[in-house]
């Protein structure tokens, strides 16, 4: 499946396979469950603890926003390989009501 669960039932850790997404064709995050941490590397790279992603990461950082509030709970924390910022899950649904992250609004068509 999707998921690989290692470790004991106190200290479970999850490889999860993320799928493709506009970084890469796949990824993998590792969600260590009792500790309340999510490890990825490139797909999401926090300069600040902003409520909206870098201009320049806008589509990455939205695609992982959307994976991350759809499959964790609020509170897990995202840590990376890129940056000392830790973003927990509950920042990522601000990051989805950002103007950047946000689809355009469709056309009144009348």
């Amino acid at each position: 499946g999707d998921v690989v669960e290692l470790g004991s039932p106190a200290n479970r850790v999850r490889i999860v396979a993320m799928g493709p997404g506009p970084h890469a064709a796949s990824m993998l995050g590792v969600w260590a469950v009792d500790a309340g941490f999510l490890f990825v590397s490139d797909v999401h790279v926090p300069r600040s603890d902003a409520a909206a992603p870098p201009a320049e990461r806008a589509a990455t950082e939205c695609w992982f926003a959307r994976w991350a509030t759809e499959r964790l709970p609020d509170d897990v924390v995202v840590i990376n390989s890129h940056s000392a910022v830790r973003t927990p899950v509950s920042r990522l649904q601000r990051y989805l009501e950002s103007s950047l992250c946000r689809p355009a609004a469709a056309e009144n068509t009348g």
